[in-house]
Formats: structure tokens, sequence, C-alpha cells
């Protein structure tokens, strides 16, 4: 088993790194009065756990799925909690519901994320009050 570490500068810059790819397919403004809700379906990764970071970054309500419920659990939870995006990981069931656009987890290159300084990503809403995560037990 193959461990490695990063600083707190290094997550935060890969977080800003994913940040910005997923505002390029999140619209962010498409609804000023209702949070924006995105689903994340994934095993436990490096990329699960900065993706959940990325998207506090962005401001929107982060729905963790587990990948053990079945199929029709999922599209169930992912219709009664709003969901509007679903980011997928590798190797998990394809869930097509009418009105979610479904996202690709992105994979982290530590080479390239580490070469370059990423722009911070802030979120509109510092509120502590605002609404981040769905949780479902």
């Amino acid at each position: 088993m193959k461990y490695s570490s990063a600083t707190f500068a290094q997550v935060n810059n890969a977080a800003n790194y994913l940040a910005a790819k997923y505002a390029k397919q999140i619209n962010l403004m498409s609804n000023e009065r209702q949070q924006i809700v995105v689903g994340l379906l994934a095993n436990n990764s490096i990329e699960y756990l900065l993706t959940q970071y990325s998207l506090v970054k962005l401001g929107v309500v982060i729905f963790q799925l587990s990948t053990r419920n079945s199929k029709a659990a999922m599209e169930h939870l992912i219709k009664s909690t709003g969901v509007s995006y679903l980011i997928v990981g590798q190797g998990q069931i394809p869930i097509a519901v009418d009105g979610v656009k479904m996202i690709r987890l992105e994979n982290i290159d530590w080479n390239v994320v580490n070469s370059t300084s990423y722009p911070s990503v802030q979120s509109n809403n510092n509120s502590l009050e605002h609404l981040q995560m769905i949780f479902h037990r």
C-alpha cells in the first residue's frame, strides 16, 4: 500500500482546481431563490473528499448518496431532495432522472495541480446559516 501526504495549501489548491472545473458545468446562477442541490455518488477516495470540499466552496447544497442504495432508492432520493446535478464516480450505476444533469467525478493529477496555483473560489453566501448538506440515514 502506498501513502502520500499533502499540506493544507495543496489540498486547498486542489479543491480550487476542482471547484473551477465543476463551476463550468453547474449553473450557479440558475435559481437565486432556491439553493442548488448537487448529488454525489462515488466510492470513498481522495477525489470524493476533494469534490465535497470544492462543492462547499461553490456554495451548493451537497447530498451524498450511498453506493449501497438500490437504483430505485437512489432515484427516489434524488427526486425527493431536489437534486439538479449528480456527480458520479467511476463504476457507479448510471441513474437517469428527468431534469438532473450528470457530471463525471473529476480525477486529480497531483503533478498538474501542484504545478499551478489556482485562484480561490468562494461562494457569495458566507452565512453560517446557509444550508450545506442533506443527510440521509
